[in-house]
């Protein structure tokens, strides 16, 4: 009895995590019985014994099991199916002074203790000098924000670019369809990170990794990872190489969210530091060591040279960063 009581607590539980039902289309409801009517009494007739009783007893509460559970698998595939994102924003970081407007004229500072999600999509976007954003979105796609930069962020599939720049990393982003809108045209990506800046009338797009898509003047190019192109209203003004690592990124850490370092090891710090500064990693069989050394606390505000200091002095382990790459010794 005790063994059923536990059974039945599981399944509760089960169907618990899973929220509240919704309610089967009726449709279908009356198709599934019908199908499991069909089958039980198929199953009744193939096997009629002079203990046609007991038979009729143990298909019946096969049947009714079955019914049960192609009940409960529709009310869990449903919804599982119909999970939508209910909003824009998973969080966002603002390092200096953020301005809001509704018409890019009239400008107003964003109150510390409002939530940018409240005005992201009716309000244009202003950093100041020395003021950096962050916003990582539903789908965990992020969108760094320059310095004295101006736009609009519409949905999860649009962003307009009036001036400045932005840099926008979709590496580990669940399908990202971001666009971004500029007056010398538009930029789509393919699982990249990327930036786009605005100023004197260029548009200029760099990529450090994965591909871009760039429309212009009703034309596409495809840009991939290492390069940077500079288009004026009447097209391509040059293109140049670019390394995962070159100083023109280094804006980019002053807008990044913070590495979190509770719970976290010595290994995941490594992997972030390596992704936020477009180094490769050189682990020199150390890397399963890396993995068991833990962290804890909140990590020093500093430069990322200084930072990754701090953090390697309390471990056996050092390292070395040359030429864009970081090996661990």
């Amino acid at each position: 009895m005790k063994e059923s009581k536990d059974k039945d607590k599981d399944i509760f539980a089960v169907l618990a995590n899973h929220g509240k039902r919704v309610q089967p289309n009726a449709e279908m409801m009356e198709k599934a019985r019908a199908n499991v009517k069909a089958h039980w009494q198929n199953s009744i007739k193939q096997n009629a014994t002079t203990a046609g009783k007991a038979n009729y007893r143990k298909y019946f509460s096969l049947a009714a099991s079955v019914l049960v559970f192609v009940t409960v698998g529709f009310f869990i595939s449903k919804n599982i199916n119909t999970n939508k994102v209910d909003h824009l924003i998973e969080s966002s970081l603002i390092r200096g002074e953020l301005m809001v407007s509704t018409d890019k004229n009239n400008w107003t500072l964003l109150d510390k203790n409002q939530n940018i999600e409240s005005v992201i999509n009716s309000h244009w976007i202003k950093t100041n000098e020395d003021s950096f954003a962050s916003i990582v979105f539903s789908d965990q796609s992020e969108l760094r924000i320059n310095q004295n930069t101006i736009l609009k962020v519409d949905d999860l599939e649009n962003i307009q670019l009036a001036s400045g720049e932005v840099y926008f990393d979709a590496d580990n982003a669940i399908q990202s369809r971001m666009k971004i809108d500029t007056d010398l045209g538009s930029v789509t990506h393919i699982g990249t990170r990327y930036a786009v800046k605005v100023r004197n009338n260029e548009l200029q797009v760099a990529v450090r990794n994965g591909k871009v898509n760039i429309e212009q003047n009703n034309s596409q190019q495809t840009i991939s990872g290492g390069n940077k192109i500079q288009l004026s209203s009447s097209g391509a003004i040059s293109k140049t190489r670019i390394q995962k690592h070159d100083n023109s990124w280094n804006w980019t850490t002053k807008a990044s969210q913070p590495f979190e370092g509770q719970n976290k090891t010595l290994h995941d710090y490594i992997v972030w530091f390596a992704h936020e500064n477009g180094y490769e990693i050189d682990w020199n069989s150390k890397e399963s060591g890396t993995m068991l050394v833990r962290l804890s606390g909140e990590l020093p505000k500093i430069d990322p040279v200084k930072q990754i200091s701090a953090v390697f002095t309390s471990t056996k382990y050092n390292y070395k960063i040359d030429e864009g790459l970081l090996s661990i010794f």
